[in-house]
């Protein structure tokens, strides 16, 4: 008899509190089904045959560990809420003449239910969903998809394992909090509230400052790299201001709002208003947690959304032509060197064997080289030269005005010593440039826009990480010998010479013919660099068809993992708000009763509600939103990093996240309020 009481006491336990466990056991289950899929993923075969499949796989494993820790923490979080509600009812047990032992009992079978139903409904989502999540990422790849199912035992191995651990620590917490507490607090543990906090002017104002030096770099930041160095940085003042904010700035500014006697002693704003203030410490780091977790839903979405729908913009950008061929010299080449026009010959015979017809031909050489910037002189930086902060680097890129001229169809004449500059995020107007007080060029012309420079590719609005300073010149071969010898010694300079080949190919089997011209070149392209003389260091071929299965692989993991994660932190959102509510309801209850004994209306209890709902609940979506604003600069920055400058796109791709996660937010502010307005209007129980 005894070994059958505590697994039906515990039993019968959560089916009376059907409403607090059942949310739970849904929220842990899907996050078993989403560890799964994501472990699922990382092992698939079809996956990993992907060009970038291995990489792909990688993200598959990181997004497995971010959510095993958040869902420990999570798990942690939103079960103490349960804990809290049953300590009444182990109170009264342990009263009853039950032991801490028996209560222990009771405690470990509700955990093993807990993790049983977690891991059944949790591992059988998982396997009937894990195929679907496989074909949607191939989808999304453009690869060719399998419909064959199987389960992945070493997944459903470790998803057992790392909820097991989780739910056995929420286990020890639980049995520890127990030990520690009298039955008499057990029993009135419910009806012991927090003590009205104070005002808290420091803290509140150290969030101000930590929230303003976080805005501060997101709006200063001009560089990608720097931005990429300085975000993380950023993400942890904004969280440490949000909460800070939100447990100290929302106390200090509920006592202010005391102080107007006015608005204070309304009924509508009274009792919401005291409630808020009384409670609104715990309530603080709840909401803050909503608030980052809104943040973070919204960050992720919009970003990889808009890198994966400006997959083709990136593309576009890296890749001038369909087919590329890319040679770094030894040596500038001059005008009249026939070299790379017969080697170019020699390689195009593949296509005419292939009986394919290049069309919108690009041929020509670059310099490309960084350096620093002061005055009229520019220092091009030295290979290994920690002495220029990166912060003040420019990109300075050097092309022979023949070459610009059969890009451009223009017809610029340039004198020796003349050259035509353009400058993009950077601000030069001194009539002559000096460069490493070696070579003085007159700045006789100046390009305002570099659309005649598009086909080119390291020379366009994106693809500079750093601002960019375009020289077209004369005389290019003997100029970049000048450069070279002014910086001779026991350092190289961080010059890079360059020569591109491009073409699209003509028909629309294109992809095809792509694939079978750079099978044709491989053989050869090794040989070339060896029969050369030294005058190439390295020769290599791509084409557009091959790389876009390679950007489309990455940027479908990444929007795969956020996705996924997204719901993840949706689902947290949603249960911490509905336990919030749930929590606060049962504890105004008694308080709302008696303001019904002294004359408040049903019609005032639900406005005064809504007061309190509406003006908590809507904090941490506009907290997300004014983060999301300021946060946009940076993260247009870190785009830029994977190629991506279409500012439209990712504007209207934010707003569009923005605008269906309110929609959203919305409705479960409808159900919580919902919820919380039956609890405290129902009778309390005695």
């Amino acid at each position: 008899m005894k070994s059958t009481i505590y697994p039906r006491l515990a039993s019968d336990s959560m089916k009376k509190n059907h409403r607090l466990y059942v949310p739970f056991l849904l929220a842990s289950s899907g996050m078993v089904l989403i560890f799964y899929i994501l472990s699922y993923l990382s092992h698939s075969p079809l996956i990993r045959s992907l060009r970038g499949g291995s990489d792909l796989a990688s993200i598959m494993n990181f997004g497995s560990l971010v959510l095993a820790l958040f869902s420990g923490i999570f798990l942690f979080y939103t079960h103490s809420f349960l804990l809290r509600r049953r300590k009444t009812e182990f109170g009264l047990y342990n009263i009853l003449g039950m032991d801490k032992r028996s209560l222990a009992h009771i405690l470990v079978w509700e955990t093993l239910i807990i993790t049983g139903v977690s891991l059944l409904l949790g591992g059988l989502g998982g396997i009937l969903l894990a195929k679907l999540a496989e074909a949607s990422l191939l989808r999304l790849v453009k690869s060719d998809i399998s419909f064959t199912l199987k389960v992945d035992l070493p997944a459903l191995l470790s998803s057992g394992a790392v909820f097991a651990v989780i739910f056995g620590l929420i286990l020890l917490q639980s049995l520890l909090q127990i030990s520690r507490t009298n039955p008499i607090d057990l029993l009135h543990s419910q009806a012991v509230g927090e003590k009205p906090p104070r005002s808290n002017w420091i803290l509140a104002v150290t969030g101000l400052l930590f929230l303003g030096a976080a805005y501060y770099l997101a709006l200063s930041i001009k560089d990608p790299i720097a931005a990429l160095a300085w975000f993380f940085i950023a993400v942890i003042l904004v969280i440490a201001a949000t909460y800070l904010l939100f447990i100290a700035g929302s106390v200090t500014a509920c006592r202010q709002l005391q102080k107007h006697k006015a608005f204070y002693y309304q009924k509508q704003h009274f009792v919401a208003l005291s409630s808020m203030t009384y409670r609104m410490k715990r309530n603080g780091a709840g909401l803050a947690s909503i608030a980052i977790l809104c943040t973070m839903v919204l960050v992720m979405l919009s970003s990889t959304v808009c890198l994966y729908a400006g997959t083709e913009d990136i593309l576009c950008t890296r890749y001038p032509r369909e087919v590329i061929v890319s040679a770094s010299l030894s040596q500038a080449q001059s005008a009249n060197d026939t070299y790379w026009t017969d080697l170019t010959s020699q390689l195009l015979t593949a296509s005419d064997q292939l009986a394919l017809t290049p069309e919108n031909q690009l041929d020509y050489q670059y310099v490309y080289g960084s350096g620093e910037i002061s005055g009229d002189q520019l220092s091009l930086k030295k290979a290994n030269d920690t002495t220029v902060p990166t912060d003040s680097l420019i990109s300075v890129i050097i092309l022979p005005v023949e070459d610009y001229n059969q890009i451009s169809g223009a017809d610029l004449k340039l004198e020796s010593g003349q050259a035509m500059i353009y400058t993009n995020r950077l601000t030069y107007t001194a009539a002559e440039l000096q460069i490493n007080q070696a070579v003085t060029l007159q700045l006789t012309q100046r390009l305002d826009s570099a659309d005649t420079l598009k086909d080119i590719r390291v020379i366009t609005e994106a693809s500079g990480y750093s601002p960019e300073l375009v020289l077209v010149v004369p005389d290019y071969a003997s100029l970049i010998r000048q450069l070279q010898q002014s910086l001779t010694g026991t350092e190289p300079a961080d010059l890079y010479l360059g020569r591109i080949m491009a073409f699209d190919v003509a028909g629309s089997d294109s992809a095809v013919a792509e694939k079978q011209l750079l099978s044709e070149w491989q053989p050869q392209l090794d040989s070339l660099v060896s029969q050369s003389g030294g005058r190439l260091s390295s020769l290599t071929a791509e084409a557009v068809a091959t790389e876009r299965n390679y950007y489309y692989s990455t940027n479908s993991g990444m929007l795969f993992i956020a996705v996924l994660l997204a719901l993840v932190f949706v689902l947290a959102t949603v249960l911490i708000m509905y336990y919030k509510q749930m929590s606060e309801g049962y504890e105004d209850q008694s308080r709302f009763a008696i303001m019904q004994k002294v004359g408040m209306t049903p019609q005032d209890i639900r406005q005064s509600i809504n007061a309190q709902i509406l003006t908590v609940f809507l904090l941490p979506l506009l907290t997300a939103g004014l983060h999301l604003a300021f946060a946009f600069p940076m993260l247009q920055k870190l785009l830029l990093l994977f190629g991506l400058s279409n500012r439209r796109l990712f504007v209207s791709v934010t707003l569009l996240s923005f605008a269906v996660f309110a929609v959203f937010y919305a409705l479960i502010y409808r159900i919580t309020s919902r919820a919380y307005y039956h609890i405290v209007s129902a009778r309390p129980q005695t």
